[in-house]
């Protein structure tokens, strides 16, 4: 049965919010630099097995603090970090979301890639009460700078590979892959344009580095649209450049340089969010990728983002009925459930 509640209120109202509104507005800029600090200052470059050890921990404990049960699965010489939000309707079908947590020797890896956990873990937070009708879980995957190199395997590869190999049905994959790094400089940019038969560009010769960056294989065509449309919803003032590639993008390589391609490589929806790395970042694989290079507000918006797509694809949308209509004195619930109530806008914390 709905409820009609009303906070801190004034009857002077402005637009209608829906639940997805509700939970994207929750994600915390400070938080995302709280979890950046910790890893790129308090850990530092995580390239050896000890402070690959020392990040995973830290990812665990967070998700644990969350209430998540988590799962470490041994890859080489570090771990996968796993937790799982349950679907309620059928909890077989999973969105993973993920981000490697490892570094190149001698870098704090702000952006490369305390950044994508970062928003992984702000994401986790603000689920944790929510019950999606299909499973979302979040992974901290180990190894992506070390990956390519030997016989090391990294943990996107064994998470994606050990899935196709037990039938599980992965609906979707977002890697967080470099998501802090912002400029709207002339220049700031290195173009990209179309390849025929190869790439597809949204938007070609950009050559300023205010934009986010879905990177997606022509399998993942409908995951791609979805981040796009979720994005323009959602978090409008987030630019939005998409990047289709053909096949499992061998015809552009530095389209598969991040945890989403095994999972192309077993026949996934995947993407990859990611700030462009090298196309952008002066500070990529160096000892200068600090947290003062972060642009934490498009950190967030990446992160709502990435969210919103999130819960598009699980179904875990409101009833059309429910929505919250807000101004600048309070907010009117018509329809579902207030699980916290204080006074004031800002703190409607949940809607389930």
């Amino acid at each position: 049965m709905g409820v009609l509640s009303l906070i801190a209120g004034q009857p002077r109202f402005a637009q209608a919010a829906t639940l997805i509104d509700l939970l994207i507005d929750d994600i915390s800029a400070a938080n995302i630099e709280a979890h950046i600090d910790a890893l790129a200052n308090g850990i530092g470059p995580r390239d050896t097995a000890a402070t690959q050890s020392d990040a995973a921990d830290y990812i665990a404990d967070q998700l644990m603090g969350f209430g998540y049960t988590v799962t470490r699965d041994p890859v080489d010489s570090s771990e996968n970090v796993i937790a799982q939000l349950p679907g309620q309707l059928n909890s077989d079908k999973t969105f993973v979301i993920g981000a490697h947590f490892d570094t190149v020797p001698g870098s704090p890896g702000a952006d490369d890639n305390a950044s994508g956990v970062a928003g992984m873990l702000e994401i986790a937070r603000v689920l944790k009460d929510v019950q999606p009708d299909f499973s979302i879980e979040f992974v901290g995957l180990a190894l992506e700078e070390r990956g390519p190199l030997g016989n090391v395997t990294r943990g996107s590869s064994q998470y994606a590979q050990s899935a196709a190999a037990q039938g599980r049905d992965l609906i979707g994959m977002l890697s967080l892959e470099m998501i802090g790094y912002f400029s709207n400089e002339a220049n700031s940019q290195t173009p990209l344009f179309n390849i025929p038969s190869c790439l597809a560009i949204s938007e070609e010769g950009r050559t300023v580095g205010d934009f986010i960056a879905p990177v997606g294989n022509d399998h993942s065509a409908t995951l791609l649209k979805t981040f796009q449309q979720a994005a323009a919803r959602y978090v409008p003032d987030l630019q939005v450049l998409t990047a289709q590639v053909a096949g499992n993008g061998s015809c552009f390589p530095d389209t598969r340089r991040s945890d989403h391609s095994p999972f192309w490589d077993e026949g996934y929806q995947a993407l990859m969010i990611t700030d462009t790395a090298n196309f952008r970042n002066p500070n990529y694989h160096q000892p200068s990728d600090t947290l003062d290079t972060i642009n934490f507000d498009f950190a967030r918006q990446v992160t709502q983002a990435t969210l919103a797509t999130a819960l598009v694809s699980t179904k875990s949308v409101p009833e059309p009925s429910t929505l919250l209509l807000v101004g600048g004195a309070g907010a009117l619930l018509l329809g579902g459930e207030l699980n916290k109530k204080r006074k004031g806008k800002d703190e409607i914390r949940r809607i389930l």
